[in-house]
C-alpha cells in the first residue's frame, strides 16, 4: 500500500516497527473505515486517468507507534480529511465495510453501526448520489420513545438528514477546491464522453436508511 507521512515523522518512522502496517490498515478498514487502502495500481490509475484524483491514507507516529490519521490529498491546496469525513468518503464511494457514526439529537447523541451499505450514482443532466444502508442502534441518549414506531421513523429521518448534510459538506470540499477525489467526472465521462467543471455540475444527494435492530436500546 501507499501512505502519506509528514516530513516531521521521517526520522521517527525508521525507528518504528512498520511490519504490522498492512494488518493495521486491514483491521481499521474492516472495523472502523477511517482509512483506505491505496495500492500502486490504484495510484497509477488515478494519476493517469482524468476525472478522478488520488487520495492518500495518512499516518503519524505517536509514542513510537504508527497510527492512522484520516486521509489527505493535494490539489490547489492540501486537503486533510478527519475520521468522520473519511467515513463519509467511504460511504459516498461505495467502499464502506463496518463503521459507527455519532449523531446529535435533543442536545444529546445516539450512535449507529452501519452495515449493508450501498451507494449508486446516476447521471441525468445532474450527478445523483443515492445512499442506502441498514444500521444498528449502539448507544442512545435521545428523548424519543423507541417503543413507538413513529419515533423510530423520526430517528431514521434524523440519520438521513445528518448523512445528507455531511455528504453535501464533503462534496463541497471537493468542488470548492476543484479537485475530484470522488471520481464524479470519471463517471460522467463514461456516460457522456466529456468532462465538466466540478462547479458547473449540479450534484444531488439522497439517503434512504433503515433501522435494522434496536435490541437492548428499548429497555
Amino acid at each position: 500500500y501507499v501512505y502519506y507521512i509528514d516530513d516531521k515523522y521521517i526520522n521517527d518512522i525508521f525507528k518504528t516497527d512498520i511490519s504490522y502496517l498492512k494488518e493495521l490498515t486491514d483491521f481499521n478498514i474492516k472495523n472502523y473505515s477511517t482509512t483506505i487502502k491505496l495500492s500502486f495500481l490504484d495510484l497509477i490509475y488515478k494519476t493517469k486517468n482524468k476525472g478522478i484524483e488520488a487520495i492518500y491514507p495518512s499516518i503519524i507516529i505517536k509514542d513510537k507507534n504508527i497510527i492512522t490519521n484520516g486521509l489527505i490529498t493535494f490539489g490547489n491546496n492540501k486537503i486533510e480529511l478527519n475520521d468522520e469525513e473519511t467515513i463519509i468518503y467511504h460511504i459516498i464511494t461505495n467502499n464502506i465495510n463496518r463503521t459507527s457514526l455519532t449523531i446529535p439529537c435533543d442536545n444529546n447523541t445516539f450512535t449507529i453501526e452501519i452495515n449493508n451499505s450501498k451507494t449508486k450514482y446516476n447521471w441525468n443532466n445532474s450527478f445523483n448520489i443515492n445512499i442506502f444502508f441498514f444500521f444498528l442502534l449502539q448507544d442512545y441518549s435521545c428523548s424519543y420513545n423507541l417503543n413507538d414506531p413513529e419515533s423510530t421513523s423520526k430517528l431514521s429521518k434524523q440519520v438521513e438528514n445528518y448523512l445528507n448534510s455531511k455528504s453535501k459538506d464533503f462534496v463541497n470540499i471537493s468542488v470548492n477546491n476543484n479537485f475530484d477525489y470522488i471520481g464524479i467526472n470519471n463517471y460522467i465521462y463514461k456516460h457522456t464522453k466529456e468532462y465538466k467543471k466540478l462547479d458547473n455540475i449540479k450534484i444531488n444527494i439522497k439517503s434512504d436508511v433503515t433501522i435494522n435492530s434496536i435490541g437492548e436500546m428499548r429497555k
